[in-house]
């Protein structure tokens, strides 16, 4: 990995590196400033081999997650979801 060289300053500067390494997102953030007016995020994800039952927890735990976010509240997107799958809807 290569530093950033002061010629380089002029395009990007760093404000704060974030270590989640340890937590359950596994990732670490980046906030830097990009030619000095656009304040940007990257998200580096590392990957680990892990069971399906790992794979699916995450992936319910993120529909939880969404579900919790959502515009219209949980219920109304809980019916939305349930509305499209089933077959005498359509």
């Amino acid at each position: 990995m290569s530093r950033i060289s002061d010629s380089d300053q002029k395009f990007f500067k760093i404000y704060r590196v974030k270590n989640r390494l340890k937590t359950g997102t596994n990732d670490i953030l980046i906030n830097f400033l990009f030619k000095g007016k656009y304040l940007c995020e990257v998200q580096l994800g590392v990957t680990a081999n892990t069971s399906k039952w790992i794979k699916c927890s995450n992936k319910f735990n993120h529909y939880i997650y969404e579900l919790g976010r959502s515009l219209f509240g949980p219920i109304t997107e809980l019916c939305s979801v349930w509305m499209s799958q089933d077959e005498r809807s359509q």
